[in-house]
This record gives structure tokens, C-alpha cells and sequence, in this order.
């Protein structure tokens, strides 16, 4: 049965300026290492994150908007060693990480694993966004085979060039999502992390169709979408894909139009596609035919899309404010 489960929200928003910083600094550590936090603004500071903790993974949604430079020193690593792998992807702005050899730029689309336990010096611009996954270091050696990872490991996270890490992002997207409260599948999760950081480990058959149902998701609009395209992003055969989707009890085009029909839903009940007439969301959805779209929605959920949009309370708040006028 799947639970309910709730996030925390941080944000420096209303706190006095001069303890903007040390809050900040205060609150990561608390919740994933012993940092050190400076600003060259630091009344002006201004940060937010939503945050869910798991049994092994604490998942995060990291903004700031103002710049800031984070260090991991030695000396507070021997105080309170975190014992964790952190993995961090970029998603707006840029990063900086201080190495041997010089100085590493991330930008969106980029992924960078960490031993939370080896000294760190970074830096984050103004407008960052970050998705954050912090790993025990049990969790991550189970799934991963390594123990420490000495030195950052740099990848992408694109549907293109890292097809296992995207679709690892987009699981943290949909349970940080206000509208999808449910428990994730941390098994999945870590699995996700172990293809993502041991490339010549072979994911396991969930991490692939945890691949396929982020790249499907990413190209619901595309009409052209077939398994030929998912499966050449998910690195596999179309005959392997399918074989995949039939363990979970789907078909590739079923799995398709079921996420179709459920985007379609989803867009009807939302007012902030109450001016898109319906031909327009059933071809937002990848849809060729508005009248093949209409029948599939009613056969999936026994209701016309006219029925549900009218349905939809800002319909109804409207149509009476018209009736009113």
C-alpha cells in the first residue's frame, strides 16, 4: 500500500539579514554535513529548499539567489563525519568546485558526485537550482560497489548522454512535487545511483524502466514517439523494452497513451490551461487525431473531456462569475 509522506521547507525569507548566513549554514548542516557558509553579501543572502529524508537518502531542492561559497574543511569532517555520498544536479545557474588540478564549472545539465567525508571548497551563483541526493555510505557501497569516492566524479544528466541519471532527477522532481505526495521507491532509487555511479555495473531490469518512463514523460508531445527511440535512449533493444514493459504488466504503446490520456486529465482540471481548447491539449499530449483522443480519454476514464474540464472547479467558479456579470 503506498503512504502519504510530507517534505520540509527552509527558507532564510523573513529571517533578520545578519543571520541569514549562519542560518543557512546552520540548517545544511544539520541536515546533511558540517559546512561552512560565506557570502560577499551576506545580508542580503537569500536561499529556500524543500527536503525529504528516507531511510538512506535524503532528498533535495536547493535555491539561491544570491551567491555563496561553501567548504567542507578537515577539521569539521573529523568532528562529525557525515558518512554519505552526495549527489548534486545542476538545473539553473552555475557552480564552481575548487580541485588539484584547477577549478570545475557546472552548469545545468550537469551532475557531480561527492564523498561528503573528503575536504570541499565550491562556490554557487546567483539564480542556482540544484536537485540534491545525499547517500549513506552503506546504501551507495550496496548498490554501488564503492566504498569512497576520493575525487568528484562529473557527468551529465541529459536524456541524451545520461539517460540512468535523468531519469534518477526526474524521480526526485515528481516526489518533491506539491501535487504527488506519495513514498518513492528508495530501492529504485538507490539502484538508479549504483548504474549511474559504476558504469560497468549492469542496472537492473527496474532501473530500465525507470529510464523509459522518464524519457517517455520527457516526449509525451512528440506524436512520433515509438519504441524505437525509447529504447535507443534507454541504451537497449525495442524487443528488450518490451520485454521490460511486459514484466510490468504494459505494452510500450499502452504505457504511451495511459501517460497521454493522464497529461490530458491533468491539463483539463488545471486553470492554468483553462484558455487551451481541447484540440490544443490533446495535440500538447502528442495526440495526431482530436477525435482518437476523445475516444481514448472516454473509454480510460468513462468521461468526455468536455465533461471533466467543466467538471473542473476553476470551471465552474467562472461559468457562475459569467452567469453573474
Amino acid at each position: 500500500m503506498t503512504e502519504s509522506v510530507s517534505t520540509t521547507n527552509f527558507s532564510t525569507a523573513g529571517l533578520p539579514p545578519e543571520q541569514r548566513v549562519a542560518s543557512w549554514q546552520q540548517y545544511l548542516s544539520d541536515a546533511l554535513a558540517n559546512l561552512r557558509c560565506r557570502s560577499v553579501q551576506p545580508t542580503e543572502f537569500e536561499a529556500a529548499t524543500i527536503n525529504l529524508q528516507l531511510a538512506h537518502t535524503h532528498i533535495a531542492h536547493v535555491k539561491t539567489a544570491k551567491p555563496i561559497v561553501i567548504e567542507r574543511h578537515p577539521k569539521k569532517i573529523r568532528q562529525c563525519p557525515a558518512d554519505a555520498i552526495v549527489l548534486q544536479f545542476v538545473l539553473a545557474g552555475e557552480a564552481f568546485i575548487f580541485l588539484d588540478d584547477g577549478i570545475r564549472t557546472l552548469r545545468p545539465g550537469h551532475l557531480v558526485v561527492c564523498d561528503a567525508d573528503q575536504p570541499f571548497l565550491g562556490g554557487y551563483s546567483a539564480g542556482f537550482v540544484e536537485f540534491l541526493l545525499g547517500v549513506s555510505r552503506q546504501a551507495f557501497h550496496e548498490h554501488s560497489g564503492l566504498t569512497y569516492v576520493e575525487a568528484p566524479m562529473f557527468k551529465s544528466f541529459s536524456s541524451r548522454h545520461g539517460a540512468i541519471a535523468a531519469s534518477l532527477a526526474q524521480q526526485m522532481r515528481q516526489v518533491l512535487r506539491p501535487t504527488d505526495k506519495h513514498v518513492p521507491d528508495e530501492g529504485e532509487l538507490l539502484r538508479l545511483v549504483g548504474a549511474t555511479c559504476s558504469p560497468d555495473a549492469e542496472p537492473h531490469f527496474s532501473s530500465y524502466l525507470a529510464v523509459a518512463r522518464s524519457f517517455i514523460d520527457s516526449r509525451l508531445s512528440d506524436p512520433s514517439l515509438c519504441a524505437t527511440k525509447i529504447a535507443q535512449a534507454v541504451g537497449i533493444s525495442p524487443r528488450h523494452l518490451s520485454r521490460i514493459m511486459s514484466r510490468a504488466a504494459s505494452t510500450v504503446p499502452q504505457y504511451v497513451l495511459g501517460r497521454r490520456l493522464d497529461a490530458a486529465r491533468n491539463m483539463l482540471e488545471q486553470p492554468s490551461f483553462a484558455t487551451m481548447t481541447i484540440a490544443d491539449i490533446s495535440a500538447r499530449c502528442g495526440f495526431r487525431s482530436s477525435a482518437y483522443f476523445s475516444s481514448a480519454f472516454t473509454d480510460r476514464f468513462g468521461q468526455r473531456p468536455s465533461d471533466v474540464r467543466r467538471k473542473a472547479p476553476h470551471y465552474r467558479i467562472s461559468s457562475q462569475l459569467n452567469r453573474t456579470a
